[in-house]
């Protein structure tokens, strides 16, 4: 049998490479496509949960996710040995039962159904168009997607009692006499709410979704992934704490009055950074631990 010249085998490569080449653009542009069709037949659905991403701060988060899910997924394609895009057409099934969710949450008039059905159906639709196997191999990218649906409002009121019952705590420790009475924080510079707005659901779900991603990249084992994240749930719920009684010792001393403490939810940016900071740390802790365990227990 005759070898090919040179010219012939690069040849044939700068062929595959093109065939490559297509697959990947027929894919992109069928996602795309579908996407587009998405925003044309649930365009109430796409409005209202991307005004709660710019809006609401609580889910400011999820405007972060699909980025992050999309950069996770490129990363994994690009990896060696990552199939060929190939059509799955099993995936209509799933694609099927998004569709209905976001159907009932239109019949029902339930924007977490219907924010949960697109995501979903963008998820189903990503393993359509790509194929199984690399849905399989992007499975933690298409399931980080999900902090794009905006939810946990109905943890609100326990995040608040949570952080006014902690800072009041606090408060007392460090001596600014407090009493409080439910979200009603009293001082002798006056009677100070903790609203809605400050009960720090935002800080949570951004040290959750930090959590799940330090917990994917540095961490091994699935026990050290949850505690990881019951850590950061515990983190955030102590830095909003933290930011509360700060806000209020500094109104003690100001004088600042209670609109000033109501209105100061844009200080939540603020406590992200050492919140995130801090799982970070906890994520790296709990690596070290587990490195040094088990260099004791080889030798």
């Amino acid at each position: 049998m005759r070898r090919g010249t040179a010219g012939e085998r690069l040849g044939y490569r700068r062929y595959e490479a093109d065939g490559q080449a297509a697959a990947w653009r027929r894919a992109n542009l069928a996602f795309f496509c579908f996407i587009g069709l998405t925003v044309m037949i649930a365009a109430p659905a796409w409005r209202t949960m991307t005004e709660l991403w710019l809006y609401s701060s609580p889910y400011g988060h999820g405007l972060l996710a699909g980025p992050i899910a999309a950069l996770i997924a490129l990363r994994e394609a690009r990896r060696p040995g990552a199939p060929l895009p190939r059509p799955w057409l099993a995936g209509y099934a799933p694609l099927s039962v998004a569709a209905a969710i976001w159907f009932v949450g239109v019949r029902v008039d339930a924007q977490l159904l219907q924010h949960a059905g697109l995501v979903a159906a963008l998820a189903a639709a990503a393993a359509l168009v790509y194929g199984r196997e690399l849905a399989v191999r992007c499975r933690f990218a298409l399931g980080f997607a999900f902090f794009m649906v905006p939810v946990g409002a109905g943890a609100t009121p326990i995040l608040q009692t949570a952080a006014a019952a902690g800072a009041d705590a606090l408060l007392n420790v460090i001596g600014v006499a407090t009493s409080r009475a439910g979200h009603l924080l009293a001082t002798d510079a006056g009677a100070f709410r903790v609203a809605p707005g400050c009960a720090g659901l935002g800080v949570v779900w951004a040290c959750v979704m930090t959590a799940v991603l330090c917990g994917r990249y540095l961490l091994d084992r699935l026990a050290q992934r949850i505690a990881l994240v019951a850590a950061a749930v515990c983190i955030a719920v102590a830095v909003n704490i933290a930011r509360i009684a700060a806000v209020l010792a500094y109104a003690g001393v100001e004088g600042a009055n209670a609109a000033f403490v109501e209105d100061h939810a844009a200080a939540g940016h603020v406590a992200l950074v050492p919140a995130i900071a801090l799982v970070v740390a906890a994520a790296f802790a709990i690596s070290t631990l587990s490195s040094a365990r088990g260099r004791r227990y080889a030798g």
